[in-house]
């Protein structure tokens, strides 16, 4: 796996130790098979036209890191999440052909479209029965209700109010906070399980 640095990183992220950790948090057979063949840090449009941290590209085989990074820790989440969605399109039939995950993660759409209607916030049910990305529903979430508070109604229903945007970003929340080593597994089993137990069968293959 080759690394670009287009633009430097602030002087308190070590790269070294970020990719080291990155890839002693991850078993071997994921790296080797999830098709990453180069991480490019560095200011990029696209990243910044999307106002996110990072970005897999499946196509290219690359990972898109923006180099504003406020930490080590920042940097190492970044990268793991991508390397879940570089997992998912690898072993997507296994991970989603039963529909578990999907039918979990639509039943916490349904119980996120009680909550925010109970806290009088307009919603409109058929825009939580959709599993892919949606630009319109992103914008509700992160811009009228708020990734804070949203936090705080999804306590005990999500791992992250990112993980509400669609069923890749459900999978790749719990994929980071199963391997991340500030993560917590537990969390992971009790509050999706269906992923969990997708991860668990892939490592034993």
């Amino acid at each position: 796996m080759s690394i670009y640095i287009q633009d430097p990183l602030p002087p308190d992220v070590d790269l070294n130790m970020v990719l080291r950790t990155v890839e002693q948090s991850l078993p071997q057979k994921f790296i080797e098979d999830a098709g990453v063949e180069m991480i490019l840090i560095g200011e990029f449009e696209e990243l910044s036209q999307r106002q996110i941290q990072s970005l897999w590209k499946k196509e290219q085989g690359a990972i898109y890191a923006t180099n504003e990074q406020s930490s080590n820790e920042d940097m190492i989440d970044d990268l793991v999440h991508e390397f879940a969605h570089a997992v998912e399109d690898q072993y997507g039939f296994e991970i989603y052909s039963d529909d578990h995950i999907e039918q979990e993660f639509l039943q916490k759409r349904r119980h996120l479209y009680d909550i925010l209607k109970a806290h009088g916030y307009e919603v409109n049910l058929q825009s939580f029965l959709k599993t892919s990305y949606d630009v319109g529903f992103d914008n509700f979430l992160y811009k009228e209700v708020g990734y804070e508070k949203l936090s705080f109604l999804t306590m005990g229903l999500l791992l992250s109010p990112y993980a509400a945007t669609s069923i890749r970003e459900y999978f790749a929340s719990a994929f980071e906070e199963y391997f991340l080593p500030t993560g917590d597994r537990a969390s992971v089993k009790i509050m999706s399980p269906s992923v969990y137990q997708k991860i668990e069968m892939l490592m034993e293959q």
